[in-house]
């Protein structure tokens, strides 16, 4: 199955650039030129988001706002890509649940061995909590059978 890619980047060029350099490896885009446009898709619509890439520089919502409100509500892994390289903002967007943060101008090798080695270890950890369910499915069972045994006795 291909993962779904949305690309948040404002500069038309720069999308073509990523999406025809990377179409060749299975990856589904999403393009978006703001982050409202983004908003709408990620809480909007039926496509399963596997990665976000970002810009910070936004029109009508910022990368940074964008990332706050989908870490709020979505486990989804996001790469900045922007020309800001301020420390703060930087650790800022660290501690808000950034994947990876990476300097503008990107090559686009480098973008594609991120994308590649953070969807691979989300999909790892994915396998891993399937095989777990069932085990833990049946622990919380038994757990609320205990707690209304016990209150039961009490």
């Amino acid at each position: 199955m291909k993962k779904t890619i949305l690309l948040v980047e404002p500069n038309r060029w720069a999308r073509k650039m990523i999406v025809n350099g990377l179409k060749g490896y299975g990856y589904k885009f999403i393009e978006c030129e703001d982050g409202q446009q983004a908003e709408n898709i990620l809480f909007h619509s039926q496509e399963i988001v596997s990665l976000i890439i970002t810009e910070l520089r936004l029109k009508k919502l910022s990368g940074y706002d964008l990332i706050r409100k989908v870490k709020l509500h979505k486990e989804i892994p996001v790469i900045v890509q922007s020309e800001c390289s301020q420390k703060e903002l930087i650790l800022e967007c660290m501690k808000i649940g950034v994947t990876t943060y990476l300097k503008k101008p990107t090559r686009l090798i480098s973008l594609k061995q991120k994308i590649f080695e953070i969807l691979e270890s989300y999909s790892t950890q994915e396998a891993m909590l399937e095989k777990m369910l069932p085990q833990l499915e049946s622990q919380a069972i038994l757990a609320l059978m205990r707690s209304a045994i016990l209150e039961k006795h009490s």
